[in-house]
């Protein structure tokens, strides 16, 4: 298919991924093939927002939904289908250029209170022999 194209062209990129891009691809062409989209071209923002929301509720195997890194990753394969089309030509606007892609912030896991900032602080340099003996010490429960 014309839309594979790209994944030919990139033969720096291992097997498994070259694979792992053509099941995408092919599973986002289904989804248009879905809405009646015959024709590449006539993608929309609303068609490429639509297979993003899909994505967000897709059950996997497991049976939970793909994390916001796998949508994310799926969504830039799509993207770079579109660049590469507009860049050879094939279309003339690319629908893509403005998807939302999902993100998220990692926070701490947990927060230290004042107590363990203060110790943590004043902790020996763990690569000074002061230090070792202090981890050593820590970890053998050993106190005074």
């Amino acid at each position: 298919s014309a839309a594979l194209l790209p994944l030919r062209l990139t033969s720096w990129y291992s097997k498994p991924l070259q694979k792992q891009a053509r099941n995408v691809l092919r599973r986002f062409l289904s989804h248009l093939s879905e809405r009646r989209i015959r024709d590449i071209r006539a993608v929309s923002e609303a068609d490429l927002t639509a297979y993003a929301r899909l994505l967000a509720q897709t059950k996997t195997a497991k049976g939970t939904t793909y994390s916001l890194s796998t949508q994310r990753s799926y969504l830039m394969l799509v993207q770079r289908l579109f660049r590469f089309l507009e860049d050879q030509g094939v279309i003339l606007r690319n629908p893509a250029l403005d998807l939302p892609l999902p993100h998220w912030k990692k926070l701490p896991r947990a927060l230290l209170n004042q107590a363990q900032s203060r110790w943590l602080v004043s902790a020996p340099d763990a690569f000074t022999a002061r230090g070792k003996r202090a981890r050593a010490e820590g970890r053998l429960g050993k106190t005074g």
